[in-house]
């Protein structure tokens, strides 16, 4: 016989814990632990560049398929409402977010630049 790693109860040979509640609390506590050494790392040292960037494109690609509005017929859709939305509810006034406040001096001067370039 052998004994669960948690609670040391006499289980089968083939099993590892008495319980699932003992495998969520293992489960954690290894988790946690693993959490805790890498922290600060980037996902590079913690796997390796070629895996990371694997992931990351994975990611991304998931991300996009998921994404609604890159179906043409849903952006249009999004679109016409959103117009819609804004000529029954116009920012003007004192709805604008901006309404009643002035650009800094600084704020002017770097726009000014960035437009000349």
């Amino acid at each position: 016989m052998k004994k669960c790693k948690i609670c040391n109860i006499e289980i089968d040979e083939k099993r590892k814990y008495c319980s699932n509640v003992c495998y969520q609390i293992d489960n954690k506590k290894r988790l946690t632990d693993m959490n805790k050494s890498n922290i600060g790392k980037s996902w590079e040292t913690i796997m390796g560049e070629e895996v990371a960037k694997q992931r990351r494109q994975t990611q991304s690609s998931r991300l996009s398929k998921n994404n609604p509005s890159t179906n043409p017929l849903t952006a249009k859709k999004i679109s016409q409402s959103l117009s819609r939305y804004r000529k029954e509810n116009p920012l003007v006034g004192e709805k604008n977010p901006f309404f009643g406040k002035n650009h800094t001096e600084e704020f002017k001067i770097k726009s000014s630049e960035n437009k000349k370039k």
